[in-house]
Protein backbone atom coordinates (compact mmCIF):
# COMPACT_ATOMS: atom_id res chain seq x y z
CA UNK A 1 0.00 0.00 0.00
CA UNK A 2 2.91 2.73 0.59
CA UNK A 3 3.84 1.57 -2.87
CA UNK A 4 1.02 3.18 -4.24
CA UNK A 5 1.26 6.16 -2.07
CA UNK A 6 3.93 6.95 -2.99
CA UNK A 7 3.49 7.17 -6.84
CA UNK A 8 0.59 9.12 -6.81
CA UNK A 9 2.64 11.50 -4.57
CA UNK A 10 5.10 11.51 -7.53
CA UNK A 11 2.35 11.71 -10.06
CA UNK A 12 0.54 14.82 -8.18
CA UNK A 13 4.10 16.42 -7.90
CA UNK A 14 5.17 16.11 -11.10
CA UNK A 15 1.42 17.26 -12.12
CA UNK A 16 2.03 20.39 -10.05
CA UNK A 17 5.75 21.25 -11.55
CA UNK A 18 4.03 20.79 -15.00
CA UNK A 19 1.43 23.36 -14.05
CA UNK A 20 4.06 25.60 -12.66
CA UNK A 21 5.83 25.39 -16.05
CA UNK A 22 3.17 26.17 -17.79
CA UNK A 23 2.02 28.96 -16.14
CA UNK A 24 5.42 30.95 -16.45
CA UNK A 25 5.55 30.65 -20.04
CA UNK A 26 2.00 32.55 -19.69
CA UNK A 27 -0.28 29.86 -20.93
CA UNK A 28 -3.62 30.03 -19.88
CA UNK A 29 -5.68 28.02 -17.21
CA UNK A 30 -7.66 26.39 -20.07
CA UNK A 31 -5.12 25.55 -22.01
CA UNK A 32 -2.40 24.00 -19.38
CA UNK A 33 -5.79 22.29 -18.26
CA UNK A 34 -5.94 20.76 -21.63
CA UNK A 35 -2.55 19.92 -22.15
CA UNK A 36 -2.17 17.80 -19.10
CA UNK A 37 -5.21 16.36 -18.66
CA UNK A 38 -6.33 17.64 -15.90
CA UNK A 39 -9.33 19.37 -14.40
CA UNK A 40 -9.07 23.64 -15.23
CA UNK A 41 -10.31 23.80 -11.30
CA UNK A 42 -7.12 21.81 -10.34
CA UNK A 43 -5.04 24.11 -12.61
CA UNK A 44 -6.58 27.31 -11.29
CA UNK A 45 -5.95 26.08 -7.53
CA UNK A 46 -2.07 26.58 -8.17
Amino acid sequence: MDFVRKEYKIARELTIASILLLANQHKRGTDIAKALGVYRNTVLFF
